[in-house]
């Protein structure tokens, strides 16, 4: 069960894991303004921000079972690294 507050990056994922829909709402409002700044990186339009990090989340929701923790911040960077995949989200869109 999810602890609201200062749990760590591992008992959120194991949450998530678990199928927890309060860990992954927790995720999202942990990390969204983060991912947010990373996907306006490659994308100007604000309203196509918003498609690309939808579809990051769709994405890290449904690879977190592959995610394995490695120390605090490990989330993070792998979350940035599927976020950053965005840019070619929004380069075969532009084509």
């Amino acid at each position: 069960m999810t602890r609201i507050g200062n749990g760590g990056e591992q008992d959120l994922v194991r949450d998530i894991q678990r199928g927890d829909r309060v860990a992954m709402k927790l995720l999202y409002c942990r990390y969204a303004g983060c991912l947010t700044a990373v996907c306006s990186r490659y994308v100007a339009c604000m309203d196509d921000v918003r498609d690309v990090l939808q579809d990051c989340f769709v994405k890290i929701f449904t690879s977190i079972h592959g995610f394995e923790w490695r120390g605090e911040g490990s989330l993070r960077g792998w979350m940035v690294r599927i976020s950053g995949g965005g840019r070619q989200h929004c380069q075969s869109t532009q084509e």
